[in-house]
């Protein structure tokens, strides 16, 4: 398929108005109304990048903080693992860990 196949695709699907097709294409939240002009779909597809552009950072802020994630990570499983405990059990825990 050639580019300009790919794009006129892109567009069919955009204006299509199929909710399926749009998350297919676009992932979830791209949505045209019949009101809509040009000027405020393109303004929607800018919106729609910079949200994008932030989830890559968040994620790549992940992946390149693999020690902090571990440590984030064991916290987070201690603290539920605390709040499950009885009253009377986090009592216990508290004296083993003030030995």
């Amino acid at each position: 398929m050639t580019e300009e196949n790919v794009s006129l695709n892109v567009l069919d699907v955009l204006v299509s108005n199929d909710r399926s097709e749009l998350s297919k294409t676009f992932g979830v939240g791209l949505y045209i109304s019949e009101e809509d002009n040009v000027d405020q779909v393109i303004t929607k597809c800018e919106t729609f990048i910079t949200r994008y552009e932030n989830y890559i950072d968040n994620l790549n802020f992940i992946i390149n903080s693999r020690e902090t994630l571990a440590s984030e990570m064991r916290k987070a499983k201690a603290k539920r693992y605390i709040s499950s405990l009885s009253q009377a059990e986090k009592e216990e825990l508290k004296s083993l860990l003030e030995n």
